[in-house]
């Protein structure tokens, strides 16, 4: 009878003390990628495109605590402004850090940017337990139109794309040091949103534009 009653005990598995073990957090990878191009220095939006855009991102990375953000900043070329973090209060600072000057070259090619971001969330995420999602914010005065395999790629890796198009379709002139920038020929440079490229890669990465 006791070795039979033990048995019982053995089979329904009874433990004592506090088990402990790894928790795998799920969540989302978010890269933000910031258009820092002369452009954005635009006054069309108050008080200045980059400006705004900063306004908007702190207030977005209050909202996220519990997901990992990074941030990407690109003209012509695309560099990591900060790296996938759970920390807000540095992601704040790195914001308040944004400004045109930021980059060597100037122009516009959020191309760069999404790629880098897409190679990022695909090194850098557990690919099967935390979505990825990209939000590029720029004017959209782009250079050249983005390769088809990087779009497909955003695609096929279920990559959340999210397009913010920062500006005025009527646009204004860039302010450099008080004085209108012109350009070659003397005309006086008029900064515009490009809605038809943003809302053209928000298409083709199967994404949303706003």
């Amino acid at each position: 009878t006791i070795y039979f009653g033990l048995l019982i005990i053995s089979l329904l598995g009874p433990s004592f003390g506090e088990a402990t073990r790894e928790i795998q957090a799920k969540g989302k990878d978010i890269y933000l990628l910031v258009d820092l191009s002369k452009s954005m220095d635009a006054t069309d939006i108050s008080p200045t495109r980059i400006e705004k855009v900063k306004f908007e991102l702190n207030k977005f990375i209050r909202n996220e605590v519990s997901n990992r953000i990074g941030i990407i900043i690109f003209s012509n070329d695309a560099y990591t402004h900060a790296p996938l973090t759970y920390d807000n209060n540095a992601l704040a600072l790195f914001v308040q850090t944004l400004n045109t000057g930021l980059l060597p070259t100037s122009g516009s090619n959020p191309c760069t940017a999404l790629n880098l971001a897409y190679q990022k969330l695909i090194q850098e995420s557990d690919m099967s337990n935390r979505s990825k999602s990209i939000i590029l914010l720029s004017d959209g005065e782009n250079q050249s139109d983005c390769d088809g395999l990087l779009t497909n790629n955003i695609r096929r890796f279920g990559i959340s794309t999210y397009i913010v198009g920062v500006g005025t379709k009527s646009g204004i002139s860039i302010l450099e040091n008080g004085v209108s920038l012109k350009d070659e020929q003397g005309k006086i440079v008029i900064t515009k949103l490009d809605e038809t490229f943003l809302k053209s890669l928000a298409n083709q990465t199967r994404g949303n534009y706003y």
